[in-house]
């Protein structure tokens, strides 16, 4: 961002969100990451093409525990889910008009930037929305083997049934996703935590975007024991 280009703007003068529904999501992030939070809205004025121009939000996130610099890669999960939540408060109702969504994690003397389209928002949002009615089904006793597409994947759909029967997906922790492309299709994933007993279960779902007809095209679940 420029200062010269940068003009603060009140979150209320073109979003949808209250200040009482902002305060609330900056808590949300902060117990989440263990970190300060803080979320502005502002214009950017550039003509720079490696740069964003528009209206945006933007969210810093200072010192998160647990997150280091090496574990950068890490980080696209946590910003793409940051990233959702503030698209959610801001967009709702379609009266948001931003242009891109920016988290930011300041961890020590270095900043990582994400920066996200909002035009990219509502496919993602859609592709979301999709994994979460898989993630219902495969925790309940009406499960749908045909949601997994056998074309792509080879995983035992029965297995992961097995596992996640009877956990309560109302207490899943989306910990973000991440986009790919490959022969022209783009594909989401998404990975979530999962409590079952003193299990937490890591499970990471992909799909085709757009895909309605076996949505899942890929799989993995693992297994980490609490012990107290």
């Amino acid at each position: 961002m420029h200062k010269f280009g940068i003009f603060a703007l009140a979150a209320l003068l073109f979003s949808g969100c209250t200040s009482e529904e902002k305060r609330s999501l900056v808590q949300k992030l902060a117990n989440r990451y263990k970190a300060t939070v803080s979320i502005q809205t502002g214009i950017n004025k550039t003509s720079r093409k490696d740069d964003y121009d528009g209206r945006y939000v933007a969210a810093l996130i200072k010192n998160p525990q647990g997150m280091t610099p090496e574990k950068l890669g890490d980080l696209r999960f946590p910003a793409t889910a940051c990233a959702h939540e503030l698209f959610q408060l801001y967009e709702r109702g379609g009266t948001g008009g931003y242009d891109y969504y920016q988290v930011a994690f300041q961890i020590g003397n270095e900043t990582h930037k994400f920066t996200f389209p909002a035009s990219d928002m509502p496919v993602y949002s859609a592709e979301l929305a999709k994994l979460h009615r898989v993630l219902r089904s495969l925790t309940t006793s009406d499960y749908n083997p045909a949601l997994f597409d056998n074309q792509y994947i080879k995983a035992d759909s029965k297995k992961f049934h097995r596992l996640l029967q009877g956990t309560d997906t109302t207490k899943a922790a989306l910990l973000g996703f991440i986009t790919s492309q490959k022969d022209g299709q783009k594909f989401v994933a998404a990975k979530y935590f999962l409590q079952k007993d003193s299990i937490t279960l890591h499970l990471t779902l992909v799909t085709k975007v757009g895909k309605t007809t076996h949505p899942v095209v890929g799989a993995t679940i693992g297994a980490q024991r609490i012990t107290y």
